[in-house]
């Protein structure tokens, strides 16, 4: 079973399914108005958009190293974790129908990166030795935004994805029913490169980046072309006439958000590749190719465990 498989049976299990937190239900038993009363936004989408940007940017510059590991031992007891958790009640005060597609992307990437980040220091930080220790971790955790429950899984599948189904489940045609107002705050254009932002607290994920409310496809690209270029391995084989592929899990889990076969993935995902890779892949026909995926290291990404 891989690794998405076991992640979803966390999901799906009835014996697994417990109640929801909402990590910015109540925060130390302030509700939602008095903390954005408190930031003079309750209710301002954009100053809200751009705020959250802004404290996701300074958590990642200052907890997040240049090998793309988060320092959980600094972080967890640090003045820009609990600022974060003051302020994210006023979530809640947004009008979900005001929202842009742009702020939709930048919103729900941050705020998904921040939760997974949240609930890990709320499960013990860097004692926690990977995310697939801690039960229904992605149908559990989460925030209120604008009046609704999203769980992470809800921010990426029925937001983010366009409400499309999780790729491990067959019983459904959207994430959210129809009937469900949540389902009304799905991106209105899909974009596939939000694959390359979203980290879930493993050490294969994507780089873990702020989606800049002002800079939101400038970003996307940058992050696609990073993990594209550095996780996509391409070498000659016999002699120069055939190319072995090595991919992400990602791009086959998710592979229904870029084609319908990993050839037609490959194909998708060349323009962010750079002109080394490229040059191997050209002139080669489809049958000469063989595609692999890198086993997925679900270890929690931690920097003080790297180091030790």
């Amino acid at each position: 079973m891989d690794g998405l498989a076991i992640a979803w049976n966390y999901v799906t299990s009835p014996f697994r399914r417990k109640s929801k937190v909402m990590l910015n239900r109540n925060i130390g038993g302030r509700r939602s108005s008095i903390a954005g009363a408190s930031f003079g936004l309750e209710g301002n989408v954009n100053g809200i958009v751009k705020r959250v940007s802004e404290m996701t940017e300074e958590i990642f510059e200052k907890y997040v190293t240049d090998s793309n590991l988060v320092d959980y031992a600094a972080l967890m007891d640090s003045a820009e974790l609990q600022q974060w958790r003051t302020f994210s009640p006023i979530l809640n005060t947004i009008d979900l129908g005001a929202l842009t597609q742009e702020q939709t992307l930048s919103l729900f990437v941050n705020a998904y990166n921040l939760a997974t980040i949240d609930a890990i220091c709320t499960k013990g930080g860097d004692g926690v030795s990977s995310v697939l220790t801690l039960s229904n971790f992605w149908g559990k955790y989460g925030y209120c935004v604008g009046q609704h429950d999203f769980t992470l899984d809800g921010m990426e599948h029925g937001v983010l994805r366009g409400n499309k189904p999780h790729p491990s489940s067959s019983r459904q045609q959207h994430f959210y029913a129809e009937t469900d107002p949540r389902s009304r705050t799905s991106v209105s254009e899909f974009d596939n490169r939000i694959h390359f932002a979203l980290v879930c607290g493993a050490k294969s994920c994507p780089p873990l980046r702020c989606v800049r409310h002002t800079h939101v496809d400038e970003d996307l690209e940058s992050l696609a072309k990073e993990f594209i270029q550095t996780r996509i391995k391409i070498t000659n084989a016999d002699g120069g006439n055939a190319v072995k592929v090595e991919m992400s899990m990602i791009l086959k889990w998710y592979m229904v958000d870029f084609g319908s076969s990993p050839y037609e993935t490959l194909d998708a995902v060349k323009q962010f590749m750079n002109q080394e890779q490229l040059s191997i892949l050209d002139g080669i026909d489809r049958g000469s190719v063989a595609i692999s995926y890198t086993k997925y290291k679900w270890t929690l990404n931690n920097a003080e465990r790297e180091m030790r």
